[in-house]
């Protein structure tokens, strides 16, 4: 603080203290350019002078009277004025410096200082910040002064990022900090610096709170244009690029000017910066700038201009993905380009380009299963020894071993750098094997294939006459559902803001009571789907099908993959009922239209040979009716209760991978907390006491004395680590709980859970469940289910599942005894079931409600 504005500051104090009673508010407002953190802390100084005075009743005056204009001004109030307090603020600021100094601003270091001390992040710390600096900068020699500068700046990056405290006065004291150290770092002496500091300030006053909105994006666009004047194209191109997105930024928000030309502004900007920031060179940042310029055409309502911007940051997220070393990399790549794509596909839609929309819906879905499945499924063409294939599949699975490895070591915060060297190692060691090896066989074959965007022309190929897709995508404005067929063009049919917000709300009320109140949710399943299909506008979308439809094809988006669709009630062409009744050769599911074409590519095998797992934990009755009753049907091998162990399985695992029909009558659980926790409760897999010393990465607590071993369990991890081969695989079938459930929070609409572990797998089509069952009515769909199709061979496989739930949604107590009365059931089990229906009369229908016959769904072919 200079001499002669302190002496200003000293001024306006006396007059304040000395003028006649109700004149202090006229004194100051006739010196407004006083009114700042420097006049409270000089007040704070004035005051404890008059007080060692013994003017004990002014020196209370003036304290009060700071507090009152802190508070009015919207500024922190002044520090306490007793030398002690004075001393261990200073010493805070000394502490918060040193620690950037020695950490190099590690924000894990400064961050838990600056928390413990919030409080003291106010005005005079920036005050007395900015004094220091000036008295330390007269003192020391210029090497060292640019040192402390480095500091400063450093610690002005952590405090305007800093989370916690006041978020106004954060800013004011990284402003500060950017002022202090352009005094040492000028344009003359250091430009780079000085332009970095620069870009730094020019940032800070486009988000500052304090003073005029306009005059800080004003200081703001200042100092990004003096950045720009270091940062050249040709010597900075990142630097350039970077500061020209900012001060695009800067033009978007700007209220001074004409409108247009601050538009044409921020456009001018946003497209240099997109010159050097491509997908190719600089993924991230593009996506950032294209996203920027996509939104500034998106909101003036100049919906295909929008459109190629919003591509190139699509493009950009794709490259990112594609660099990804894991799953878990990639999948918050896509969460974080999930923005771009919902923006994209509604300037697609309000330009009328509605092929083009379904295009990049399709390109935001179930991206990391879709790239999984196309990889795993392509095989090098030739003559290749076997050799050669053993040491590419160990190769590969040595590469899905590190990436898992490297997912877990990251979640416990590890450093994981010998992981990501030893990833690196293992797949340049691949690229080498197949450059060396497979390329002069087949030339064709690489190390990734990619996934090309999938074309209208080719969705509209996965249909047959008759055949209809119903696709939806969410996004935080409206519920987006598209209408594919043969016999019409593409439709859409779009919600309102309301309709979302009331999806939403039903959701979160559906999962509540499941997670919480499971009668309450059992006895309202009923109404809760009639508001589903409410919601959904089913009775609209419905009218978009031509009524020679009598197939459908149902594609959720992201939360919608956990509720039964194919059980919603509506109206059609004057007959209402169920899907399944509307539509009467069946429904089935897909993740995607992508997904779906890979999996047509597979072979379709005849379901002749069976592997099954019954019963393992030896508590579900009605479990060993269901398997028993399916062996002799087929060519079987079966391991039952206590056999159906983990080390069981593998070693049989060649059985595994050669049957037509895998099937799994047992406990499931999916894991919402860690998806690839999902598994298949086998024998042996149930602990008790829990080891004291147990990863939770490996036991699941279900009790305070018990809990599951993950590692005896069948879980998504297994399937997608352990390379198993199920491309001999027609049908999975998942006869236990929430074999079906998906992870939901996942905002990229990522299909993550068990069936995308058997698809990814090989198997051509996967039944689950997306709900906790009962074993009895389980075991009389899947034995109806099955029987269909011995029945009937041409019977497409959702088809007979769908007719199987009609049946038992339908089947009454007399029409179940003459159903049971033909499976030559024991004593025993006739016995149970006379038990069961004894007090319901014949015509009662014992599985009416949806909870019995709604939760499975076939997903995939």
């Amino acid at each position: 603080m200079d001499e002669e504005r302190l002496q200003a500051y000293v001024n306006l104090i006396n007059e304040i203290l000395n003028c006649p009673d109700g004149e202090e508010v006229e004194r100051l407002k006739a010196q407004p350019e006083l009114l700042d953190a420097g006049l409270l802390d000089v007040m704070g100084q004035y005051a404890e002078y008059l007080r060692q005075q013994g003017d004990e009743n002014r020196a209370n005056f003036l304290s009060d009277f700071a507090r009152q204009l802190a508070e009015a001004l919207g500024i922190s109030s002044p520090a306490a004025s007793s030398e002690e307090e004075r001393e261990a603020r200073f010493n805070f600021l000394i502490e918060a410096l040193s620690a950037t100094e020695e950490s190099n601003g590690n924000p894990e270091v400064v961050y838990p200082l600056l928390q413990a001390k919030q409080e003291q992040l106010d005005d005079t710390f920036a005050e007395m910040l900015r004094r220091w600096a000036e008295a330390t900068f007269a003192e020391v020699e210029t090497e060292q002064a640019q040192s402390i500068a480095v500091v400063i700046g450093n610690f002005s990056n952590l405090i305007k990022n800093f989370p916690l405290g006041n978020r106004a006065v954060n800013l004011e004291i990284a402003i500060t900090g950017y002022q202090i150290v352009g005094t040492v770092f000028t344009r003359e002496t250091s430009p780079e610096t000085w332009a970095t500091t620069q870009n730094n300030l020019g940032n800070a006053y486009r988000n500052r709170i304090r003073g005029e909105k306009a005059d800080n994006i004003e200081g703001a666009i200042t100092a990004y244009q003096a950045a720009l004047s270091v940062y050249t194209r040709e010597a900075f191109p990142q630097d350039w690029a970077m500061t020209q997105n900012n001060l695009g930024n800067a033009y978007s928000d700007r209220i001074r000017g004409e409108k247009a030309d601050n538009i044409e502004g921020a456009i001018a900007a946003y497209q240099a910066a997109l010159e050097v920031c491509t997908p190719l060179a600089l993924p991230d940042d593009c996506l950032q700038t294209a996203r920027n310029l996509g939104n500034l055409y998106f909101d003036a309502g100049n919906w295909s201009a929008s459109i190629p911007a919003y591509d190139q940051g699509i493009q950009a997220v794709e490259v990112s993905r594609s660099w990804g070393l894991t799953e878990a990399s990639r999948q918050e790549i896509s969460e974080r380009g999930i923005g771009v794509y919902d923006r994209v596909i509604q300037a697609c839609l309000n330009d009328q380009q509605l092929t083009l929309a379904l295009e990049y819906t399709e390109r935001s879905k179930a991206r990391n299963l879709v790239e999984l499945v196309a990889r795993r499924d392509l095989e090098p063409q030739g003559n290749f020894t076997a050799e050669l294939r053993e040491t590419l599949s160990n190769l590969r699975q040595g590469i899905r071993r590190q990436q898992r490895q490297l997912i877990q070591e990251r979640e416990k915060q590890g450093i994981a750098i010998a992981t990501q060297e030893r990833l690196q190692q293992l797949t340049q060691e691949l690229e080498q094997f197949i450059t060396q090896e497979i390329t002069p066989i087949d030339p064709s074959f690489s190390l990734t294939q990619k996934v090309e965007k999938m074309q209208w022309s080719e969705i509209q190929g996965l249909l047959t006459a008759g055949t209809a897709i119903v696709e939806w995508y969410i996004t935080a404005k409206e519920i987006i559902t598209f209408v594919i067929s043969k016999e019409a063009k593409l439709a859409v049919w779009r919600s309102t803001k309301e309709d979302v917000e009331t999806l939403y709300n039903w959701r979160n009320k559906y999962l509540e009571a499941y997670n919480t109140n499971k009668i309450e949710w059992q006895e309202s399943l009923t109404s809760r789907l009639e508001q589903l299909a409410a919601i959904l506008h089913l009775e609209e979308v419905l009218k978009l099908i031509p009524q020679t439809c009598s197939r459908l094809m149902l594609i959720p988006h992201w939360f919608l993959h956990l509720f039964p669709l194919h059980s919603l009630r509506s109206k059609r062409q004057g007959k209402k009922g169920t899907l399944m009744e509307l539509f009467p050769q069946g429904i089935s599911y897909a993740p995607s239209c992508q997904l779906l074409q890979l999996l047509q590519t597979r072979q379709r095998h005849h379901c002749q040979s069976l592997f099954a797992i019954q019963n393992p934990t030896e508590d579900l009755f009605y479990t060993d009716l269901e398997v028993e009753k399916i062996l002799p049907r087929f060519d079987s091998q079966v391991l039952a209760r206590k056999q159906a162990t983990k080390t069981a399985l593998i070693a049989a695992k060649q059985e595994l991978e050669t049957a037509n029909y895998l099937h799994f009558s047992c406990h499931g659980h999916f894991n919402s907390t860690l998806p690839q926790n999902s598994h298949l409760l086998l024998a042996g897999a149930k602990v008790s006491p829990v080891p004291a010393d147990g990863n939770p990465q490996r036991y699941l607590k279900i009790s305070e004395d018990e809990a599951i071993d993950l590692s005896k369990c069948l879980t998504l991890d297994d399937l997608f680590e352990r390379e198993f081969n199920f491309t001999n695989c027609r049908l999975v079938v998942l006869s236990a709980c929430e074999t079906g459930l998906i992870d939901f929070k996942n905002i990229s609409d990522e299909y993550i859970g068990l069936p995308s572990g058997f698809l990814y797998a090989g198997s051509a089509s996967v039944v689950s469940s997306l709900w906790t069952v009962s074993d009895l009515s389980s075991a009389f769909l899947i034995l109806k289910f099955i029987e269909n199709l011995q029945n009937n061979d041409n019977l497409a496989l959702p088809l007979a599942l769908n007719q199987a739930q009609l049946w038992l949604r339908d089947v009454t107590k007399e029409e179940l005894q003459d159903w049971t009365s033909q499976l030559d059931l024991d004593s025993t089990w006739r016995g149970e079931i006379r038990y069961l229906l004894k007090d319901m009369s014949a015509k009662t229908q014992p599985f009416q409600s949806p909870l019995h016959w709604a939760a499975f769904t076939a997903v995939g072919l």
